[in-house]
């Protein structure tokens, strides 16, 4: 689900709850809490960044499930 997520913030601009749906969260909520304990950022500030370099944003994520 959060290597989905991932793909999905990089690659679009859907909003965060559409992005939630898609990869498999029940909750925006619980996306964003996620996002915070494994990779150490939001959603919002993964998407800022992966917008400067999507090809590594994605790659640092690939072994998640």
């Amino acid at each position: 689900r959060l290597k989905r997520a991932s793909e999905l913030l990089v690659g679009t601009d859907i909003p965060m709850i559409d992005v939630a749906e898609k990869s498999g969260f029940k909750h925006c909520e619980y996306m964003a809490a996620v996002f915070k304990s494994r990779l150490h950022k939001t959603p919002s500030q993964f998407r800022r960044e992966g917008q400067l370099s999507d090809r590594s944003r994605i790659g640092a994520v690939s072994g998640l499930q």
